[in-house]
């Protein structure tokens, strides 16, 4: 680690940061940029916060495919996985997939940008009395 000195790329102001070795003077200035109070930088660290959060949902919904559908239905795992970026850029709210009579694969995106994925298995029992 050292101590290095940068500049927030939106207000200007000089700061002191400790940051590994290996960062260049653009990582350094990002740092800077991060750790700064104005209300430009602290936007910038609200929308990156944001990405971050829609990153982890991606691979949060990813793990809950392959666990939902994987090993019984490849295909639709396959379908969905695909799914899953142009949903979470909001290019279309939902998808549900018929895979049998039984069983229905959905996936969803709310308002907040939180994936729902969704295996849903009807079974009707039915049983008729004799007379």
């Amino acid at each position: 680690m050292k101590d290095s000195k940068g500049c927030c790329i939106y207000c200007g102001q000089i700061k002191m940061v400790q940051v590994p070795d290996s960062f260049t003077q653009e990582q350094i200035i990002e740092e800077v940029t991060n750790q700064c109070n104005c209300e430009e930088a602290k936007a910038h660290q609200f929308k990156q916060l944001e990405e971050e959060l829609k990153e982890q949902s991606k691979l949060t919904a990813q793990g809950m495919i392959i666990e939902l559908f994987k090993e019984q239905f490849p295909e639709v795992a396959e379908l969905l996985q695909k799914a899953i970026i142009p949903l979470a850029e909001f290019r279309f709210d939902k998808l549900t997939i018929k895979i049998d009579e039984t069983t229905t694969a959905h996936i969803s995106i709310n308002s907040k940008g939180e994936i729902k994925v969704e295996r849903i298995d009807k079974r009707k029992y039915t049983r008729v009395t004799d007379r």
